[in-house]
């Protein structure tokens, strides 16, 4: 949040939006969150700043969903989004980025996952004309990916948590 001496804060306040995310630590909230990243960094790349836990990586993959080729004329698509809020595209970063807010809930959320007990440390074989969901989530310095992770049971949590990664990146 900015705020100008010139302006009163609850007169700022009212006429703000506001955006309800989840209940979380504020700590997990400063580390997640790429906005708060970029100014703890900023303008002093010669200091080594010393995190209780890991920093966000605001270069490479935090988050993102992908569905293999499937039989002619499916859809397919490899949607990943680097710390910073951009998108990856074939390895490289783009111009275009995703609402930091959206993101910074999405790596709350993933803080409430044991990612490790979901994990396959192997891709999937490609079934011939079958295709495959995989989700990539990054927590604590370490980037995890399920494949085809069991959502049959649309109230468990890990579904919820897909449809709100498959919402909020496409």
């Amino acid at each position: 949040m900015y705020f100008s001496a010139n302006n009163k804060l609850d007169e700022f306040m009212q006429n703000g939006d506001t955006v309800s995310i989840s209940q979380i630590n504020f700590n997990d909230f400063l580390r997640l969150s790429p906005v708060f990243q970029y100014k703890i960094a900023e303008g002093f790349t010669h200091l080594k700043l010393q995190f209780e836990k890991n920093p966000l990586p605001l270069n490479q993959a935090v988050m993102g969903i992908s569905l293999s080729r499937g039989m002619p004329n499916t859809t397919s698509y490899d949607i990943k989004i680097a710390g910073d809020g951009s998108y990856i595209n074939k390895g490289n970063k783009t111009q275009d980025k995703i609402n930091l807010n959206k993101l910074t809930d999405l790596l709350l959320e993933a803080q409430n996952f044991n990612w490790q007990s979901y994990s396959q440390n192997a891709a999937k074989q490609p079934v011939h004309d079958g295709q495959i969901f995989s989700l990539l989530v990054w927590k604590d310095g370490i980037s995890y990916t399920i494949h085809d992770p069991d959502t049959t049971d649309n109230s468990s949590k890990l579904s919820v948590f897909i449809n709100l990664a498959k919402e909020t990146l496409r």
